[in-house]
């Protein structure tokens, strides 16, 4: 844990944050000490290489900065790769910077977000406070068997926005065709069954399928 400027960082054994893809992490200032170092370190095993940045605003209790600071801030943070946010009810039931300054920032500026929903059946509420954005569901694998895993999820999304599109662009080209598959969520286990039927066609096997678990975090 280190700090630079207005902002902190980590990294894997406390290096040096330079050179290494940026991600910002921010939550409701009263959700800080519990959830920072659990989603922090869960990004950081998804990705070694990153540094995890954030505003320790447990100890500023998110303090109003002035205009230099707050420009300072988000010239900061537009060099972020990937906001992740974890939200509770409390994030979306209270007005916070996380919310209502650093949300519609990263959207603004085109940068992937990752929402984290912390609390089991928070997606409406999010969905209607914060716009329809895909996020990651902590709890979604316990009321749905055919979610995949969280960790996964978030293994593929964090790597699939700091690795970069050339990754995705050689793992396309080692398909012969890709399939993009729609499908309600709770018809999930049929469309799984789908797409075993269609790689067990020998001309099929070599075909990608894309569907909505793996869309580019924070987007629609």
């Amino acid at each position: 844990m280190a700090e630079h400027q207005m902002l902190r960082y980590r990294t894997v054994n406390g290096v040096s944050p330079q050179g290494k893809p940026r991600v910002y992490l921010c939550c409701h200032p009263d959700d800080f000490a519990q959830l920072f170092e659990r989603v922090a370190d869960e990004v950081l095993e998804a990705q070694a290489t990153a540094a995890v940045w954030y505003r320790d605003t447990a100890d500023s209790q998110e303090a109003e900065l002035d205009d230099l600071g707050n420009q300072a801030l988000l010239a900061d943070l537009a060099q972020m790769q990937l906001f992740v946010i974890p939200v509770t009810s409390r994030f979306l039931d209270e007005e916070c910077r996380a919310r209502t300054v650093e949300l519609p920032f990263a959207l603004a500026h085109h940068i992937p977000v990752l929402p984290i929903l912390e609390e089991p059946g928070l997606s409406s509420t999010f969905d209607r406070i914060c716009g329809d954005l895909q996020c990651l569901d902590r709890h979604a694998p316990e009321t749905d068997p055919t979610a995949l895993p969280y960790k996964q999820r978030l293994n593929e999304f964090v790597n699939q926005v700091l690795v970069g599109n050339q990754v995705t662009a050689r793992i396309r080209e080692a398909f012969d065709a890709s399939l993009f598959l729609s499908y309600r969520k709770k018809d999930r286990a049929h469309a799984q069954q789908v797409m075993a039927r269609i790689h067990e066609v020998p001309a099929l096997r070599d075909v990608a399928i894309w569907y909505d678990e793996f869309l580019v975090p924070g987007e629609g």
